[in-house]
């Protein structure tokens, strides 16, 4: 058994802080400070759609890239 702490964020991404908290508008956002120690992810991406509106501006673009 080991003891992991739970770390809070303040000022986090609205939609941290909702996942996080019962109330609305929060901005705080509690996780476990082992989150995601020792797991392995693959993302698989199908392409851009050029024609949609947030993309349609880049679709002479190679890549376009965005926060996350």
């Amino acid at each position: 058994m080991t003891a992991n702490a739970i770390v809070e964020q303040q000022g986090a991404p609205w939609g941290l802080g909702r996942i996080s908290n019962r109330q609305k508008g929060s901005t705080t956002y509690r996780y476990d400070d082992s989150a995601g120690n020792g797991a392995c992810v693959y993302v698989l991406d199908t392409g851009i759609e050029t024609t949609h509106p947030v993309s349609a501006a880049a679709n002479s673009c190679r890549f376009m890239w965005s926060e996350n």
